[in-house]
């Protein structure tokens, strides 16, 4: 991994990042998959993204509590984070409803895949165990990531004839993260004050993309079979119906 010394090094190394994941096989077939009008891969995205961002405000307040490792001022920024990520599952819950879905809490959906329970199982690790400024890396790509996923959020709004308030996870959602992606840098530079604490928001970014990244793996391979998950099955097909 490249030596990490400033937010600027940070910055270059996720856009590589990106750039890589967005240019492999599977991104330009899910592409293509949301481009054709099919519902699926969209369903099974905001599932996911219901179960992780139910997590967010615990893990990232769980981060605060570690009192003997951080400063006052990272103490705050984690307290305060977590506090307003509190509920932001229900747009992805909302955005549901918007194609079909009859849920009206995340507990009412699908149980998480295999590859979304490891996400955020790693983020409650980097939250209690690793280096205090580890998960930072997570929220630094999180809040910024919208760059990147903007011309799959357009192709899906396209192909399913979707408002913005039909997709208020990436719309609203991306608004709201604007702010929170500042905070998220100049936080980063106060607590980064040795090469270790660059190292440790470094690998929580890439490892916890890495972990992102087999959502969307797991999600493909569901959507092309789904027949073998009969939870998912159901799912699809009801929101199928709704659709009729």
């Amino acid at each position: 991994m490249k030596e990490i010394n400033n937010i600027d090094d940070l910055e270059v190394m996720m856009a590589e990042y990106w750039q890589d994941i967005l240019s492999q096989p599977l991104a330009e077939e899910i592409q293509s998959i949301l481009a054709s009008g099919d519902r699926k891969l969209y369903a099974l995205w905001l599932t996911q993204v219901a179960h992780l961002t139910r997590h967010t405000s615990a893990h990232q307040a769980l981060v605060g509590t570690r009192i003997d490792e951080i400063s006052f001022h990272y103490a705050k920024y984690c307290f305060n984070h977590a506090e307003e990520e509190v509920g932001h599952e229900m747009m992805a819950v909302n955005d549901l409803q918007k194609i079909g879905s009859q849920a009206k809490t995340v507990a009412e959906l699908p149980a998480p895949l295999a590859a979304t329970e490891k996400l955020n199982a790693f983020l409650y690790y980097l939250a209690t165990k690793a280096h205090p400024a580890s998960r930072l890396g997570f929220s630094y790509w999180a809040e910024k990531c919208y760059t990147f996923v903007h011309t799959l959020a357009s192709t899906t709004k396209e192909s399913l004839g979707l408002t913005d308030g039909q997709m208020t996870f990436f719309v609203s959602h991306a608004e709201i993260d604007e702010a929170h992606a500042e905070d998220v840098e100049k936080i980063i530079k106060i607590v980064c004050k040795t090469p270790k604490d660059w190292e440790a928001v470094a690998k929580g970014m890439i490892n916890t993309l890495d972990l992102a990244t087999q959502i969307f793996v797991e999600i493909h391979q569901v959507g092309t079979k789904l027949e073998e998950y009969p939870e998912y099955f159901d799912f699809i097909s009801s929101l199928e119906k709704e659709k009729v």
